[in-house]
């Protein structure tokens, strides 16, 4: 029993949130993948203020894309309505000490590092392809959970599709609505507890 507290008490936390933004390039992506989350972010905590992915830079353009900490005031901001799953899977200190690891080393060499927009078709066509230094969201997101042992998915992390995330089942599922309603009802119950 008491081994089992112990083990609960060392487990983190991450946050694998699922956004569904609109524009051009998003619908395109909706369209052919028939995904209404067509974006996977990787949250490092409840409140969503740290959370990285390959995207667009600049929320209205998104030719300009790649490693990024995702500002969810900045996606409140410019998509209102944007739909959101937000989402909880546990792993250990350990992993996550390695993740930060990972994440501050993008930081340092952001502009190093770009999104794949020709590996788009290669995962379509379910072939495996990679580019040093690119990345589609989710394939961020698998490569980082395999690489430190967190998840193992039966398939090359670069055929990865927001779906996967949607359709993995040992997940929590926090909230499904708009980014600013999860962050309004956080903020609320934050008061609450204060």
């Amino acid at each position: 029993m008491i081994n089992e507290e112990k083990k609960e008490s060392d487990m983190e936390k991450l946050y694998l949130v699922l956004i569904g933004t609109p524009g051009i390039f998003a619908t395109i992506i909706r369209w052919v993948t028939k995904l209404k989350y067509i974006h996977i972010v990787l949250g490092m905590d409840e409140d969503l203020k740290e959370c990285y992915s390959f995207g667009r830079r600049n929320p209205k353009v998104p030719i300009l894309s790649g490693f990024e900490h995702e500002r969810m005031d900045k996606v409140i901001e410019k998509f209102p309505k944007a739909l959101c799953m937000v989402t909880e899977i546990e792993c250990t200190k350990e992993q996550k000490e390695q993740i930060w690891g990972r994440i501050n080393y993008y930081k340092k060499n952001a502009k190093r590092y770009h999104y794949t927009v020709l590996g788009l078709p290669f995962m379509l066509m379910n072939k495996p392809f990679h580019q040093k230094r690119r990345y589609a969201c989710s394939q961020f997101v698998a490569r980082t959970l395999e690489d430190y042992g967190v998840r193992k998915f039966d398939k090359h992390y670069s055929l990865m599709t927001p779906r996967d995330f949607y359709e993995m089942p040992d997940k929590k599922i926090l909230y499904v609505g708009t980014v600013e309603g999860y962050l309004d009802q956080r903020e609320g119950f934050k008061k609450y507890i204060q």
